[in-house]
């Protein structure tokens, strides 16, 4: 027995040694499902020294997207590798998986045709049980106040529980994705589990900035539940799952006109406000004071504006201001703005009260509240003194003088023999009409400018594209997988626009399901949105990363 397993393992040692390549295909039946995407499995079998392109790939003449599993190296110079592929979703019946085509050390080679089925379903047993324990609950909510005033912010929740895996085939979550709103921020998950269940809450910040009356919804997610067999691989039943919550109403008010402060300028909440003068308060006329003005408490403190000084009692006349030389900053929960006055008046012994104004939304009421006013030691400057000179005193002419100017003789004034003619005035160059000839010239100078900047212009928006901005984001972000799904899922939405199949950027699968050609990106967009909704967070970044990255650069 021993002598034979021997002679088995050299004859095939010495026959890997002048194996040809062998190319096999086969679709994986566990996935070969009703409404789902069908995953198959290619192995190569070849010398460990060949070079497989792994971007030859083709079934039908048409490329197709491979992703490598593993390589596997065996006795002598024999290696095998391992493919997986996808297919989009089949009604139910037989099919057969043509021949697929690979370029091995710049030689094409093909596998057999097999056979395989679409199913309906996994085994009854699985179904019912997978149709009493299942539970899909999804709730949308406003945490907060849904009655804003623009600059308000509020958090828009999505509550997704469940007991069992659910990938998703479709989703409507116009929380994330609302365009009627400023989101500030990126949306933020958090998962808790409460005995058998686990709770999934999506939340989004948002800004209001147009007054309205704004309906948000209604909201569903859609998907098939699955357990994870013994071989690791996902088995699914057959009933469609659908969750549902009802739309959310927002109400953003135009702020009130009665008894509205004059220093309003948008600012919510109730506000505190300190203003520090930074330079000495020893000052003289045309010096500069440097101050700061530290603002709290204001919900939309990123927007705060500081007032206009000049128009509040107390500045205008006996300050001057620098509008370009102020700047601000935030530190935690403050906002501080840093300017500048300069000492114009005499009559400037102090820096007057700064008067700030906010809207309560909690009160419906307006508050102001004033700084404290800044003493200031006003220093004269010293007049340096200077001798006047001495003027001569100038009198009259008396009557004698008088008359003896006008006895005198006077040679009466004539003009010179001197023909003036208009051609001894000489004109400036740009006075002559000769110039009018040149305004034509320029007309068509500044068109031609005008041209090529539209072409410069043109070329900018041509070369940037935000798809490839979104991948490059996703490149960055490998090691946040939240940040890092959203980021592919934008890039391919941005490429479908550029190619004008959506007009705005905008998730819509149904018209990707109107498409056969585009079940490339409506398989990927499936595949994101799986990831980003299951409680299972491990997938291969790198893998995902290459396929938008090769639908995107397509």
């Amino acid at each position: 027995m021993v002598k034979f397993c021997y002679f088995f393992f050299a004859f095939f040692n010495i026959f890997s040694l002048f194996a040809d390549v062998l190319v096999e295909s086969t679709i994986n039946q566990n996935t070969a499902y009703l409404h789902f995407p069908v995953s198959g499995t290619i192995t190569i079998t070849h010398d460990k020294n060949s070079i497989i392109d792994a971007s030859s790939f083709k079934l039908r003449g048409k490329t197709l997207e491979v992703s490598l599993v593993k390589n596997v190296y065996l006795n002598g110079n024999t290696a095998i590798a391992i493919y997986n592929f996808s297919l989009p979703a089949q009604e139910l019946g037989m099919y057969v998986l043509p021949s697929i085509d690979v370029t091995v050390d710049s030689k094409v080679y093909h596998s057999a045709s097999t056979n395989y089925s679409i199913v309906d379903s996994v085994p009854v047993a699985q179904v019912k049980e997978t149709q009493e324990t299942t539970f899909l609950k999804l709730e949308a909510f406003v945490r907060g106040t849904a009655k804003l005033y623009p600059g308000e912010r509020t958090t828009l929740v999505y509550r997704i529980s469940y007991n069992r895996s659910v990938d998703l085939t479709k989703s409507e979550l116009p929380f994330i994705h609302t365009d009627v709103f400023l989101r500030v921020g990126d949306s933020q998950i958090q998962e808790e589990q409460q005995g058998a269940l686990t709770v999934q809450e999506i939340s989004q910040v948002i800004e209001a900035t147009t007054v309205g009356k704004y309906v948000l919804g209604p909201s569903f997610i859609e998907g098939y539940a699955y357990q994870m067999n013994l071989l690791g691989k996902k088995e699914y039943g057959s009933q469609l799952l659908r969750a549902e919550a009802p739309a959310v109403e927002i109400q953003v008010n135009l702020f009130s006109n009665e008894d509205q402060p004059a220093s309003f300028n948008g600012t919510i909440g109730k506000i505190h406000a300190k203003t520090s003068l930074l330079s000495s308060n020893k000052a003289s006329m045309g010096q500069t004071l440097s101050l700061s003005l530290d603002i709290t408490g204001a919900t939309n403190l990123s927007e705060v504006h500081l007032p206009a000084l000049m128009c509040q009692p107390g500045f205008s006349g006996l300050f001057s201001m620098d509008e370009l030389a102020i700047y601000s900053q935030m530190e935690g929960k403050t906002k501080k703005f840093f300017f500048e006055l300069r000492l114009l008046n005499a009559l400037a012994f102090e820096i007057p009260s700064i008067e700030l104004s906010s809207f309560d939304s909690l009160t419906k009421s307006y508050q102001i509240v004033h700084t404290e006013a800044i003493p200031l030691e006003l220093q004269l400057n010293e007049i340096p003194s200077t001798e006047s000179p001495a003027y001569k005193l100038q009198l009259f002419p008396d009557a004698q003088q008088v008359e003896q100017l006008f006895l005198q003789n006077h040679t009466p004034l004539a003009l010179n023999n001197t023909l003036v003619t208009l051609h001894t005035l000489q004109l400036p160059f740009y006075q002559r009409k000769e110039m009018l000839y040149c305004i034509p010239l320029v007309l068509l100078f500044l068109a031609g400018q005008l041209w090529w900047r539209n072409q410069r212009l043109a070329q900018y928006k041509k070369d940037f594209l935000y798809s490839r901005y979104y991948l490059k984001q996703a490149e960055n972000k490998l090691n946040v997988p939240e940040e890092f799904l959203k980021s592919l899922e934008a890039a391919i939405v941005w490429k479908l626009v550029e190619i004008k199949i959506y007009e705005q950027p905008k998730i819509d699968l149904g018209i990707l399901t109107s498409h056969p050609e585009l079940e490339k990106y409506k398989t990927i967009l499936l595949q994101i949105q799986t990831y980003q909704f299951s409680l299972n967070k491990k997938f291969d970044e790198k893998e995902l990363l290459k396929k938008v990255h090769d639908l995107v650069q397509t």
